[in-house]
C-alpha cells in the first residue's frame, strides 16, 4: 500500500513567479525609457506570500513585512534610474529597496508592460468605462499598444459617466474638462500620465478622454477639439487593475497567498 504524503506543496522558487508574471505583462512590451521586471531578488529562493502595490512607500514595506511577504510586485519601479549607491538613512525610493534587501523581499514591477497586455491596467479601466470593442489608441506591434479607445456599449453623458467611474474605481475626486450634460458616445482610455499620445485617437464632438494626470493644455486641446475628459487620478486609475492582476497570478501559479495591499494608497486628499 503506497503511503500517502501528507506534507503541504512546495512553495514555488522565484524564478516560477516571476516567469507567470513575465507571462501576464511580457517585458518586451514596456516603453524604451522604463524598468520592468525582477529588480530585487534571488530567483532561486522560494514565495508563499505575494503583496500587490502601486507604490513601494514605507507604509507597503512594513505590511509587507508585518505579513512575511517574500515578494512585493509594485507597479510603479522604485529603482528607475540607474543607482550608483544604496547607501541610508534617506527618504528617496531606495529606502525602501534598502528595507526590502535586508528582509529578503523580492521586488517586481510591471509598469509600461502591463498598461499595453492584455487584461492590464487600461483593459481594466476600458472595462469601467464600457467600451464595447476596445482597440489600443498607439500601437507598438501587429496587436498590442498602449492606451484604448472605443465605442461605449451605451451612450451617455459626461456627467454621468464621471460619477460611474468616480464609483467604480474609488477615486476620490474626479475633474472633467466640458460641460457635464455633453453626450458621450466614444472614449479614449489612458491609465497615469498618458499625455498626448492619447490625442492619437482623434478626438472630437462626442468623445471623452479618460486618464490619470492631464496637464493644463492639454485640456484647452481637449476644448479646442470640442471634446471631453476626466481626470481620475494617476493612482485612482491604476490601482483597480491589481485585483485582476492578482487573480491572474494566481491561476498560473496557484500556491501563493496573494494580497492586495491596505496601506498602498492616493497621494492627493480631497479639500
Amino acid at each position: 500500500m503506497a503511503r500517502r504524503n501528507s506534507r503541504a506543496p512546495r512553495a514555488p522558487r522565484l524564478a516560477t513567479v516571476v516567469a507567470a508574471l513575465d507571462e501576464l505583462a511580457p517585458p518586451r512590451f514596456a516603453a524604451d525609457w522604463d524598468n520592468v521586471g525582477l529588480l530585487v531578488g534571488d530567483r532561486s529562493r522560494s514565495v508563499s506570500r505575494v503583496l500587490f502595490a502601486i507604490d513601494l512607500m514605507p507604509a507597503v514595506v512594513d505590511e509587507a513585512i508585518a505579513m512575511k511577504a517574500q515578494l512585493v510586485v509594485a507597479y510603479h519601479p522604485p529603482i528607475f534610474r540607474p543607482l550608483k549607491r544604496l547607501v541610508g538613512p534617506t527618504s528617496g525610493m531606495e529606502a525602501g529597496v534598502i528595507k526590502c534587501l535586508e528582509k529578503g523581499i523580492a521586488i517586481y514591477s510591471p509598469h509600461t508592460a502591463l498598461d499595453v497586455a492584455d487584461g492590464g491596467t487600461n483593459d481594466v479601466l476600458a472595462d469601467m468605462v464600457g467600451i464595447a470593442k476596445p482597440e489600443p489608441v498607439q500601437m507598438i506591434d501587429e496587436e498590442r499598444g498602449q492606451g484604448r479607445m472605443g465605442q461605449l456599449d451605451k451612450p451617455t453623458t459626461l456627467g454621468q459617466l464621471a460619477k460611474r467611474l468616480k464609483r467604480k474605481t474609488g477615486a476620490r475626486c474626479v475633474s472633467a474638462v466640458g460641460a457635464l450634460e455633453t453626450p458621450v458616445r466614444r472614449a479614449i482610455v489612458g491609465v497615469g500620465a498618458a499625455g498626448s499620445l492619447l490625442f492619437d485617437g482623434k478626438p472630437g464632438f462626442g468623445d471623452v478622454i479618460i486618464t490619470g494626470e492631464m496637464r493644463h493644455h492639454d485640456a484647452l486641446r481637449v476644448l479646442r477639439e470640442k471634446a471631453t475628459a476626466l481626470v481620475l487620478s494617476h493612482w485612482s486609475s491604476e490601482r483597480p487593475a491589481l485585483n485582476r492582476y492578482a487573480s491572474r497570478l494566481g491561476e498560473l501559479v496557484g500556491e501563493l497567498d496573494l494580497q492586495l495591499s491596505e496601506a498602498d494608497a492616493e497621494p492627493f486628499v480631497r479639500v
